[in-house]
Order: structure tokens, then C-alpha cells, then sequence
């Protein structure tokens, strides 16, 4: 029963992160994340490390005008892969945002992944 509980748990944190970064609810982030948690985007886009980092991230002018245009997250189903106390995570998110002006572009999706 705990295994199911514990990939419950984690696709509630996964599903979780679409609504709190198309809406800026930093206060849900700062409790969603540890201390030691790690947002990673690579290494050509910022990230943030701590729960406060981490919150604050989406409380960018960037981040909040991105929103007033129409950003939208999609987070894919993870992968979880329980070890004891420990669980290792993969998920795609696709990242949505409007171009009101019409033109074409390529959008990058990436994965998600790390230790839970």
C-alpha cells in the first residue's frame, strides 16, 4: 500500500506544477518544494534551488508577463521508479505560449527528472 501512496503523492507533485506556473501561486510552490529541491531547465535557461528560489522563479516580470499572454504548462504522465526512501522521476512538460502575432515557431519540450 505504501508504494501506492508514494506514486500517488508524486503524481500529484507533477500534476501540481502546471497550475502553479500558469497562475504564479507562489505560495503553493514555496510549500510544494524541499529545501533541497532543484528546478533544472538545462543548461541554456535559468533554474532555482530551495523551496524559496523556486517560488520566487515564478514571481519574475518575465515569468508574469508570460502569463498575462497566455502561458500554458503540460505535464505527461512520470515515470517513477521507487528505491526504498528514495524515488527517481521522469516527466515531459510541454510549455505552451501564444504568439498574438501570428507567427510560426518551434517550440522545445524537455523532460523532467530527478530524485523525489
Amino acid at each position: 500500500m505504501r508504494i501506492v501512496e508514494d506514486k500517488l503523492a508524486i503524481y500529484e507533485l507533477i500534476a501540481s506544477h502546471p497550475p502553479s506556473a500558469d497562475t504564479g501561486h507562489a505560495h503553493y510552490r514555496l510549500s510544494a518544494y524541499q529545501d533541497d529541491g532543484v528546478f533544472d531547465r538545462g543548461p541554456t535557461l535559468g533554474g532555482a534551488q530551495g523551496a524559496r528560489e523556486i517560488a520566487a522563479f515564478i514571481q519574475r516580470p518575465e515569468h508574469e508577463a508570460a502569463i498575462r499572454g497566455g502561458l500554458a504548462h503540460f505535464t505527461g504522465l512520470p515515470l517513477i521508479d521507487l528505491r526504498g526512501d528514495q524515488a527517481i522521476v521522469t516527466s515531459y512538460l510541454m510549455i505552451v505560449h501564444l504568439d498574438h502575432e501570428g507567427a510560426k515557431r518551434v517550440y522545445i519540450t524537455g523532460a523532467l527528472g530527478g530524485n523525489a
